[in-house]
């Protein structure tokens, strides 16, 4: 425990050091800075990850599981369904997530708008996916949850930033 004359010695100190005038104001403002430039390259990195991961994983599933083609699922559950227009928003899901996670690895000035826009695509994947595992593999629903603090993370970054 530091004692009252210790801490006010502290405080004298650090005081003086804020009284420098701009320099220390311009050093916060520096650390400010890198902090805000430290977090939105992690959610670009987690971005391009997602983007990476959501391509992959679909071109792994377009080689072994569209036997009947892109316009229908055969001798699947989800018979009936075209998954063209599904593919169509997956694709577009990791194509935005990827344009996102390099705009703010680039400090462009579109940066934020793009990443939102790719967390709300994330965020709305995650909740669908959790529907049709209830219904098809009810053990992997766990999967879709825990992949929803990815981007509500980086939203409430990105949101808290901006003000």
């Amino acid at each position: 425990m530091i004692g009252p004359g210790r801490a006010r010695g502290h405080l004298a100190v650090t005081t003086a050091r804020l009284q420098q005038g701009e320099d220390g104001a311009r050093q916060i403002l520096r650390i400010t800075a890198a902090t805000e430039e430290s977090a939105e390259r992690r959610a670009g990195w987690f971005l391009l990850g997602v983007g990476t991961g959501v391509a992959g994983l679909w071109t792994a599933t377009l080689r072994d599981a569209f036997h009947g083609g892109l316009f229908t699922y055969a001798g699947t559950p989800e018979a009936g369904n075209i998954p063209a227009f599904h593919l169509a928003a997956e694709a577009g899901m990791a194509a935005t997530s990827l344009a996102a996670g390099t705009a703010l690895l680039r400090g462009a000035p579109q940066r934020r708008g793009a990443a939102l826009t790719a967390c709300g695509m994330l965020i709305y994947s995650s909740i669908n996916s959790s529907g049709w595992l209830l219904h098809n593999r009810p053990a992997l629903t766990a999967a879709p949850a825990l992949t929803l603090a990815g981007p509500l993370t980086t939203v409430r970054l990105l949101l808290r930033r901006a003000r």
